[in-house]
């Protein structure tokens, strides 16, 4: 392939032209196309400022989906006559006298 054809594959052109150069074992011509990619600058927000409001969504959903695992785990571990039963009278006023 000639230089000026590298320069005008699209990114979607470059990544399946790599792939299947890969693929073949062809592992100059994936070099080539990995290394005649434009480059470009990106502006975005602080990289450490990002990273750290990632982990605390990835913790909160965490323990968000421990703490509904617990709950459901009461449902199946209580036993679901008496569990609801219970909720029933409560719900209506009545209570347990036992």
């Amino acid at each position: 392939m000639r230089d000026a054809h590298y320069e005008r594959l699209t990114a979607n052109e470059r990544l399946s032209q790599s792939i299947e150069a890969l693929a073949r074992g062809d592992y100059a011509e994936a070099t080539r196309l990995r290394d005649t990619c434009p480059e470009k600058t990106y502006r975005m927000p602080d990289a450490e400022y990002s990273i750290a409001v990632s982990v605390l969504h990835d913790l909160a959903s965490t323990v968000t989906v421990i703490r509904l695992r617990e709950r459901f785990a009461r449902f199946r571990c209580a036993g679901r006559a008496c569990l609801f039963r219970g909720f029933g009278r409560r719900a209506t006023g009545e209570t347990d006298h036992r």
